[in-house]
């Protein structure tokens, strides 16, 4: 340990421990006690110390007297210096190291270089132990293997089995496409699994309580402890028919799309109290379920129907009302009434609207005659028949000429009416001589 050279000191604390087992092991205390061989050297196994020269003699500490050549023993004589006995060889180079050592013997003590050499062997040699130091109870060592080896072998047969038969062998999923639960169960349990759980889904193709597919699907190799889900069908998806009833055709459209489903037919009808462009009524009505697609029927109010005006121009206040009435408009008679030549008083002499289109329940206005207007009738008679039937035309009257005796003079002789008042367009007879 106290070598200056690190090549001639242990490498480690484990290499130094491991030197120190194998010499308490093997040596006894009386061998521990002696000395060193010349040169630092370890006395190799079964052979004598060779002579001490001059260089290396054992020299007693603090003595009398000594003499320079001698080997002296210190202390008690109870273990004089020897010859070590042979020792088990602890190191794999032993032999190449007993060699060297009875080359040594033969050609006298090493030189510097060799015992270095000879130390590095050594020390190569520590670290390659022939013999075990532990406690040696091989009986209970054989057995310890023995029942470790059973152990691993029962677990390797489990293990086999698993895989093999067992739980964690594999087997492949069976088709159970439109098979009822039932059915699937048994098939899946007979091909080894056992747990089947099932999950819903909705499919367009398969009915409900069928199933649909397995997961993993059929066909797939499945160690026999994994779960084989089926999923049931619950039948196709159904959405609900939206509210159409009140809505703008627009709004009516989009709400079918939202919902998944489809414009059907739809119809326009004239309605008396619901505007145009809003939707009657519709078919399914609101709240059905129905797959995807389905068609939903409904109408579109036209509006109030359109209702032609009649003309009763010339009928009596009471025939005018009733023939309004009767198409469905309402008749209103207008405060003031005017003259009329042609048109009796009391009787209708216009209308507003006259024509065109009312909804049911428009209103008529009628404008009521009070008569042709009496105006006074001027006397024409001595007066020129030109002059006469001029002057009464402008009146507002109508003038008949009659002659009398050829009328050769043109005179105005007799007027019928004479005087008074004559309605507007009455006829004025005038008789010319």
């Amino acid at each position: 340990m106290t070598e200056k050279d690190p090549d001639h000191r242990p490498a480690n604390g484990a290499a130094l421990l491991e030197d120190l087992r194998h010499i308490r092991q093997t040596l006894s205390a009386a061998e521990l006690d002696v000395g060193a061989a010349p040169g630092g050297l370890k006395v190799p196994a079964g052979r004598a110390l060779a002579a001490p020269t001059a260089q290396a003699n054992t020299e007693v500490i603090g003595g009398p007297s000594f003499s320079p050549d001698a080997t002296s023993v210190i202390a008690a004589p109870h273990f004089p210096t020897s010859v070590l006995p042979a020792s088990p060889r602890l190191y794999t180079d032993d032999v190449d190291t007993a060699a060297a050592d009875a080359s040594e013997d033969a050609v006298g003590p090493l030189t510097k270089r060799q015992a270095s050499a000879a130390a590095k062997v050594r020390a190569k040699a520590a670290a390659t132990p022939t013999k075990t130091l532990g406690t040696k109870k091989p009986k209970r060592r054989a057995l310890l293997w023995i029942l470790l080896v059973g152990i691993l072998a029962v677990l390797a047969a489990t293990a086999g089995w698993f895989v093999g038969f067992g739980p964690g062998a594999l087997a492949t999923v069976p088709d159970v496409h439109n098979k009822t639960v039932p059915q699937a169960q048994e098939m899946l349990l007979a091909a080894g699994f056992e747990q089947v759980p099932t999950a819903d889904i909705f499919d367009e193709k398969v009915a409900a309580g069928f199933i649909v597919s397995t997961n993993p699907e059929a066909g797939s190799s499945v160690r026999k402890f994994n779960a084989i889900t089926l999923q049931v069908s619950r039948g196709p998806v159904l959405y609900a028919v939206p509210t159409l009833t009140g809505q703008q055709l627009e709004a009516a459209r989009k709400a079918l799309v939202d919902a998944h489903l489809t414009e059907g037919n739809v119809s326009e009808a004239f309605d008396e109290k619901v505007p145009a462009g809003v939707v009657l009524g519709q078919d399914p009505a609101a709240g059905k379920e129905f797959r995807a697609g389905t068609k939903v029927n409904f109408s579109v109010s036209k509006g109030p129907k359109p209702i032609p005006v009649p003309s009763v121009a010339g009928k009596t206040e009471a025939d005018a009302l009733a023939a309004l009435k009767a198409v469905g408009l309402v008749g209103a008679v207008a405060p003031e009434q005017v003259n009329s030549r042609t048109v009796p008083a009391g009787s209708v002499v216009s209308q507003a609207p006259d024509s065109g289109n009312l909804t049911a329940g428009g209103n008529v206005t009628l404008t009521l005659s009070k008569g042709p207007k009496m105006i006074a009738v001027p006397s024409m008679v001595g007066k020129q028949v030109g002059a006469a039937t001029a002057e009464l035309k402008a009146l507002g009257f109508e003038v008949k000429v009659e002659n009398l005796l050829g009328g050769f003079f043109g005179t105005v002789r007799f007027q019928s009416p004479e005087g008074g008042e004559a309605a507007e367009g009455s006829t004025i007879i005038l008789r010319v001589v």
